[in-house]
């Protein structure tokens, strides 16, 4: 039998808003099995969704059938999703069916908008979640991102996280699939309300549903080698490290401030270098950053990276509790330095 994906959603999420259209979840999934298509063993994934619309309140036997044959589950997190108590349902008959703890490696969670990690079904909530929502000071409000339909250029981070997503699906349903599958036997439809289930533990197949640690790196022209080496120790800790494009010379500073504006907010954090550049471009940036950043992170979300050379005017950024500083004026950036700063984004971003 293929591999199974379950697919449980709120078919509120999932309305056209055009008629013969289809709606943002059929038309993520449709991408992602594309995307999981072209990986080792992926031609083989399958997915099934119910399109009914939600008629009745108990999970029945064609979907306990279905969710049997399903290697894991995808859910479709929004407050529509919380409300609908099928949808609790379908979540709470997977769990109950894979047997507490085990369940860990076989749920998937992405995240339409912000929830209440408390009215979660207790079996998920030490999951992670991979949000397709965003905010900004210019967009206070979260929102849907390829909402309504995905742009193929201009929503990189929707493309991003479906990547990210089809990658550790496809890892684990390949890893999974060697399992064997549980007995054929009849399973009675459990009814709601949802019953708790033991709270499992982390572990490691859980962290691999993270979504991995993004961070910006923003570099003025006479610092770029700088820039490319924290990029370098930064990659050996398993961080998604982004080197800032300098600006194009017939390019519109307006244009380009607001494309290093989604490159921030797409990210969990920023290093601003800080090495022969002038103490004005640096205020600049720090200004900016924290315009995107601080709106939407509680605690750390950056640092200033001292660098070479060791004499050099002094810097002014003001209040900066929620920006480290990496002092390494003398002998250049380290991991070890890189280290505290990435554990400590880390706990502010909830990665």
């Amino acid at each position: 039998m293929a591999p199974q994906i379950f697919i449980s959603y709120a078919h509120a999420d999932n309305i056209p808003y055009e008629d013969g259209a289809k709606g943002w979840v059929s038309n993520f999934v449709e991408n992602l099995l594309n995307d999981i298509g072209r990986r080792e063993g992926g031609s083989e994934v399958e997915c099934w969704m119910d399109h009914r619309l939600e008629p009745q309140y108990a999970v029945d036997d064609e979907l306990c059938k279905r969710i049997k044959e399903s290697t894991c589950i995808l859910a479709f997190m929004s407050p529509r999703y919380l409300k609908s108590e099928w949808c609790q349902g379908e979540m709470n008959t997977f769990v109950k069916l894979v047997g507490g703890g085990s369940a860990n490696n076989r749920v998937f969670l992405i995240e339409l908008l912000p929830t209440n990690r408390n009215d979660w079904h207790p079996g998920i909530q030490s999951l992670s979640t991979i949000e397709l929502w965003h905010k900004s000071f210019d967009q206070p409000e979260p929102m849907l991102l390829g909402h309504p339909v995905p742009d193929l250029k201009g929503d990189k981070a929707y493309w991003g996280k479906l990547n990210y997503l089809a990658s550790i699906m496809a890892r684990q349903i390949q890893a999974l699939s060697a399992i064997p599958t549980i007995p054929a036997s009849p399973v009675p439809a459990p009814t709601l309300p949802v019953l708790p289930t033991e709270n499992p533990s982390t572990t490691p197949a859980q962290m691999c549903q993270s979504e991995p640690l993004s961070v910006v790196i923003n570099a003025d022209k006479p610092d770029r080698d700088l820039g490319k080496q924290i990029r370098s120790l930064l990659d050996e800790l398993d961080v998604d490290a982004k080197l800032s494009a300098e600006p194009l010379p017939d390019q519109l500073p307006e244009v380009y401030r607001k494309e290093l504006d989604s490159l921030l907010q797409d990210s969990h954090g920023v290093l601003i270098v800080y090495g022969s550049a002038p103490p004005i471009w640096v205020q600049v940036q720090h200004s900016k950053a924290r315009k995107v950043l601080a709106t939407q992170r509680k605690g750390v979300w950056g640092a200033l990276v001292d660098g070479p050379p060791e004499v050099k005017p002094e810097l002014d950024l003001g209040s900066r509790s929620n920006l480290l500083v990496l002092d390494c004026r003398k002998e250049g950036p380290s991991r070890e330095l890189l280290e505290d700063f990435v554990q400590k984004l880390k706990e502010a971003a909830h990665v």
